[in-house]
């Protein structure tokens, strides 16, 4: 049997932003490429909108020895609000570019006023898929967050320092011998 085996957390290469008709978008995107309290900054006003996602990827994962399995994929969001209660939404995989998979929003609510992460998925954790090691390595392999309002309306910002993903897998040429 071989051992689990786990990246570090890993900031992404690439960040973009999916509109969804909302009238406030994302401000300062690159931001959230590097964690480094500078963070996206988002306003919103409307009771129950959503945020455009932000989509992270490129991830530049490269995994020793073939086959390699994904065990597990974790990642996590960096963010504070301030204002009334706003809540994770629809937080999934990007595999291929294309959003896919479970969705992993809880729904959690956001910090208020001070940078905390947010963590979904896990050790052994898919996201409902079967990864591959080339899938994962891939330049269009991450994740994507939006936010929603969960309070009567009234002015709330969201901001994002960071997103990150680490991986966990078993490479073949990693075993443990039981006697």
């Amino acid at each position: 049997m071989s051992e689990i085996l786990v990246t570090d957390w890993t900031d992404p290469g690439t960040v973009n932003t999916t509109y969804n008709g909302s009238s406030y978008h994302w401000t300062l995107l690159s931001n959230v490429l590097a964690e480094d309290g500078t963070g996206t900054g988002l306003l919103q006003v409307e009771v129950y909108d959503l945020t455009d996602t932000i989509e992270v990827t490129n991830f530049g994962f490269s995994f020793p020895g073939d086959p390699t399995w994904i065990w597990g994929v974790e990642a996590r969001v960096k963010a504070y609000k301030t204002g009334n209660t706003v809540n994770d939404d629809d937080v999934k995989l990007i595999v291929g570019g294309s959003v896919t998979g479970d969705a992993k929003d809880v729904p959690t609510a956001v910090n208020d006023s001070t940078y905390d992460w947010i963590t979904y998925g896990g050790q052994t954790d898919q996201w409902g898929l079967s990864l591959t090691s080339a899938q994962v390595e891939a330049s269009d392999f991450g994740f994507k967050v939006q936010f929603v309002q969960a309070a009567t309306p009234g002015p709330w910002y969201v901001r994002v320092d960071s997103m990150q993903m680490r991986i966990y897998y078993r490479a073949a040429g990693n075993l443990i011998l039981t006697l």
